[in-house]
Parts: C-alpha cells; structure tokens; sequence
C-alpha cells in the first residue's frame, strides 16, 4: 500500500500535466475546454496557484473574473500576484469604460471572444487601444526578460481568417496580438499572480473540500447537537459537541452541555439496562463538570448499586444489604434496588437467625417489610420474635419486684419477689436458666438456696431464683422482705412459688429481668 507522501506527489504530478494541458488550450483559443480543467484542477486541489489565475482570466467577462480574483484575495491577503491580477482587471474595467461611455462591450456581457472578434469595434478604437498596448506591453515584456532568456520567447501568430475579417492595418493586428500573447506568456510564467484556495468555487463540485474557518466548521455541528438533544438522541449529541470542544477546546458553554449530555445518555443506557455503559457516561459527564452536585449523588447512586448487584449475584448479603441501603437513601426509585434490598435484607436476616443474632434479623426483617411483600418475611419474622421473646419464658420486674411466668405469650403466674439490695444489685437484662439444683450452697453467706435456678454468673458467683433462704440451723430467713429488695443479688420467691416454678422451668428457659 502506498504511503500518504506517495499519493499526495502522484496527485501533484497529475495536476501538473493537467495544468500545461489546459495553458496549451487556453493559448490555443480553447477558452471553454480551458476553463473545465482549470475549475476540476481547483476542486482536486486547491492550492494551485496557477490554476485559480488561469480561470480568472478566462473569465467570459471583467466581472467574473474580478468576483474569483477577490475570493482568492480574501483567502490569501497577502499575495501579490492577485493584488496585481486584480489591479489590472480594475485598470481592464476602467480603460472600457473610457472606450465605452455608452456601457456598450465586456461590461454589458459581451463574451471575450466577442469582444476580440468585433472588427468595428476594433477600428474604432485603433488609436487609444495602440497606445495603451506599446505601454503595457514595454512593462509586461520588461518583466518577462528578468524571468527568461529572450531565446525562449514565442508569441502566438494571428491567423489568416482573423487578418481577412479584420481587414485592418497590420501594425495595430500585431499590436493587439503582440499584447495579448506577452499578457498570456508572463501568466503562464506566474508572473505577479499567487496560489489561491476558494471559499466558494465558482462552479460548486460536491466533491470540493474547502478550508473552512472555525466559526463555519462549528455552526453545523451546534445544530446538529441541538437537534440531537430535542429529539433525544443523546449519542449524536455527544459526538457533535465533542467536534465543538475539538475545534474550541476553551468552549465553556459547550464543555457544560457535553458534560450534559453525557449525564442524560448514561441515564438513557440505564434504561436499556447497559449500566456499565452508563458507569462510563457519568464518569466523562463529572470529567467535564466536576461540581454538579446531582451527577455526582447519580453516578454514586449507580456505582453503590453496581456493587450490591455483585454482592448479591455471590451472595455476600451483608455487603448487598449495606450498599443497596445506600443506594435507596439516594435515589429511592432507580431500577429494582426495592426489590433487590427486600431479598438481601431476608437473606441476611436468616443468616443471622442461624448465628443466633435475633435482634439484627429481627431488624433487617422490618426493613424488608417496608419494601415489598415478601412472603418468606412473616414466618421468619415470627420465629425470631420468638426468640427474642419466647412464648415460654420468665420475665422479672426489678421496681414492681413481681415474677410472671409466661406460656405462650400468655402469662400463667405472678409471684412476688425479692431481688438484690442497693449493695448488691440484680443485674437487669436477658438470660436463660443454666442449672437446676435442688438445695444450693452460698459458702459466701454460710446459707442454702433451695430449688436453685441459676441464670447468670457475677463475678465468681451465680446468681438466680430460689426458695426463701434458710440459715444452718435450720431458720428460714427475708419471708418478712417478700415484695422490697433484700437479697445479695438473687431472686427469692416464697417457697411454695419457688416450687412450682422450680417444677415447671427448664434449662435454657429464657429469663428477662427488666428494670
């Protein structure tokens, strides 16, 4: 495959030979066959110099080729060899209106090679135009001897038909014609007459690649991006606001609406479910606008659940819970994350059941139950409440100083009780029955505890429910203190409650001392 050079050198080469062609017919009288190749050379490549002046002056009138010459002057400013083209087309203009007060000739559309051929027109105006000829041509002939050696100089001869219709003297034909070829010669030699690219060809071409300023190159791409954004269409708006920020990289206005339409192209790839996708829109949409405050709760809200979606596809439903409980405080509504959280938070909870860690489930289960209906909540719910509270249980009241007992949540018998003095305080809290003896020892207080429950240790000693206590000797002591706190810290019923509680508690038995 040819490189970029090689193509760019057979282009020139081939425009070059285009180029002599088309002199060679212009020379040659073809005007019209002349012009189409000079105009394709312009399209092919603009920055042809000889070409562009070419055209100019084969322009079927003055007008024209004034209207070509300034747009290449407004192109290229600084080029001299327009600036004379273009003074000499005006001095053109000027001399036939002198010549032509009446308006009469070029000016009123007579083509070029009218005007050349028009014998009345030619004798009338022998005279002015012999002279205005020897000036231009000593100054053009003098220009053309600094580029050439006079050897190479060959004008074109008249031809004979044009001698018999003119039928005119032949120092003012050789005059004219002398004119003509040295004009034509010191053109094709680039004498004063500078490369020019067109802003607008005289002859549009749909192939034609004109150098267009930034202001022109940017206008198309703000409408398509506007058009773009109207109907939605959030990917071609990128793209087009992405050629403004290219061609106008300070842009601030554009930066900020590429900034936004990356924001709603990513909330339109959620939509369709392409969030990795949309991950990558926000991420460029925050490149762009750092201090949008709702993009970046967005982009947080999207990442967080991205996160719990693998979480939960692994089934980490700790991890799950904790990022789709973020996600739903930030945007309560963004796709499943309802649904998600109600299952990982059900998922979680009966993990926690297993490890015995009730009150969490219990939690994570409310949680789950102001997000959807999920019908494995309540069952589940229902045994860890039964857990956390027992149907069958013991709950002690510290300042009512009472025992109830509970069967099925319903309670069966309230005693009145005894628990610990201010020195030795009952501990409140939720415990279960560890042992059962039937006659306890307290080598501390030199006492017996009948029908011992114990429920918790404190210190190197436990502490639990017992019958009045009785001294060695047989004395049964605090029946007195029944319903006020007396103890070292147990709960003492009378015997004959301590009995039947002793019959009807188990081990493990839940015990909730309560303040």
């Amino acid at each position: 495959m040819s490189s970029g050079v090689d193509l760019d050198l057979s282009a020139r080469y081939l425009v070059a030979s285009q180029l002599e062609e088309a002199i060679e017919l212009a020379q040659g009288g073809h005007d019209a066959r002349a012009r189409e190749i000079f105009r394709d050379i312009i399209h092919a490549m603009p920055d042809n110099e000889d070409a562009w002046l070419w055209y100019a002056w084969l322009a079927e009138t003055n007008e024209h080729r004034l209207r070509y010459l300034a747009e290449a002057r407004a192109l290229f400013p600084e080029s001299h060899r327009i600036a004379d083209a273009i003074r000499w087309s005006h001095e053109e203009a000027e001399a036939s209106t002198r010549l032509h007060p009446d308006g009469s000739g070029e000016s009123k559309g007579m083509s070029r090679e009218q005007a050349k051929l028009d014998p009345t027109r030619l004798i009338a105006d022998a005279g002015q135009a012999v002279q205005m000829a020897q000036r231009r041509a000593a100054q053009t002939i003098e220009r053309v001897r600094e580029k050439i050696p006079v050897g190479r100089l060959s004008l074109p001869h008249p031809s004979r038909e044009l001698w018999q219709i003119l039928k005119i003297p032949a120092y003012l034909l050789v005059a004219v014609v002398l004119v003509g070829g040295v004009v034509l010669l010191a053109r094709h030699l680039g004498l004063g007459e500078p490369s020019v690219v067109a802003l607008v060809l005289p002859t549009p071409n749909p192939h034609a690649t004109p150098t267009l300023s930034p202001e022109q190159r940017i206008s198309p791409l703000w409408n398509e991006a506007e058009t773009s954004r109207a109907t939605g269409n959030w990917a071609s708006a990128v793209d087009a606001l992405e050629g403004v920020l290219e061609i106008a990289p300070g842009d601030v206005d554009a930066r900020k609406q590429l900034a936004q339409a990356h924001y709603d192209y990513g909330l339109e790839l959620i939509e369709r479910n392409e969030l990795d996708l949309a991950q990558i829109e926000f991420d460029e949409a925050l490149r762009l606008d750092a201090s949008n405050e709702e993009l970046q709760q967005v982009r947080r809200a999207l990442r967080l659940y991205l996160d719990g979606l693998e979480a939960s596809i692994v089934k980490d439903w700790e991890l799950a819970v904790r990022n789709l409980t973020k996600v739903q405080k930030l945007w309560p509504d963004f796709r499943d994350t309802r649904g998600m959280l109600c299952q990982a938070c059900f998922e979680r909870a009966n993990q926690l059941y297993d490890q015995d860690v009730w009150e969490d489930a219990r939690d994570l289960l409310m949680q789950a139950q102001s997000l959807c209906n999920h019908e494995g909540v309540p069952e589940l719910l229902a045994k860890v409440e039964d857990k956390i509270t027992p149907p069958k249980r013991i709950e002690i009241d510290l300042s009512d100083q009472t025992v109830v007992l509970y069967e099925n949540h319903q309670p069966i018998r309230v005693f009145i009780t005894c628990t610990g003095r201010a020195s030795a305080p009952t501990q409140p809290g939720r415990y279960q029955v560890l042992d059962k003896i039937p006659k306890a020892y307290g080598s501390k207080w030199d006492i017996y505890m009948p029908l011992w429950l114990g429920i918790y240790w404190a210190g190197g000693s436990e502490n639990g429910i017992h019958a009045l206590p009785m001294l060695k000797n047989g004395t049964i002591i605090w029946q007195d203190r029944l319903g006020n706190p007396c103890s070292y810290g147990c709960i003492v019923l009378d015997t004959p409650d301590a009995q039947f509680t002793y019959d009807w508690a188990e081990i493990g038995d839940v015990v909730f001392v309560n303040q």
